[in-house]
């Protein structure tokens, strides 16, 4: 006796494709105003980039590209506080803001701990379209 699962084609998994293949890789840029040091932001990019691979893993960024990806908009620094935006462009030119995120230790330097954690309240604010 025939079942009806029979006269129906089984669906075929797609194969996995070598690691690397058709990776996309997303530009990221980091802005700030004239009043924030260069090395300072240079240095706040590199912690940004740390948090952001490990929250998309499978995604490839690259500082300083060209074309869609994510913009670290430094909006202010000092060595107290800290507040920045996330811009998503996409490879249609559409920008998705999220909204300003900001951290402050009052009368102390900012910790590593409280950069990666403003990083990551920004991207679950604002995650990749």
């Amino acid at each position: 006796e025939e079942t009806a699962m029979t006269d129906m084609p089984l669906p075929v998994p797609a194969a996995a494709p070598p690691a690397g293949a058709g990776e996309m890789t997303h530009a990221l840029l980091c802005t700030a105003p004239p009043q924030v040091e260069p090395a300072l932001r240079d240095r706040l990019c590199d912690g940004f980039l740390h948090v952001l691979q490990a929250a998309y893993p499978g995604e490839a960024f690259a500082p300083g590209a060209e074309g869609p990806g994510l913009e670290l908009r430094i909006v202010s620094a000092t060595k107290a506080g800290l507040s920045l935006q996330l811009v998503w462009t996409d490879a249609a030119g559409r920008r998705t803001a999220g909204p300003v995120e900001a951290v402050s230790s009052m009368d102390r330097p900012l910790s590593d701990s409280m950069q990666q954690s403003l990083f990551q309240r920004a991207l679950a604010a604002t995650p990749m379209p």
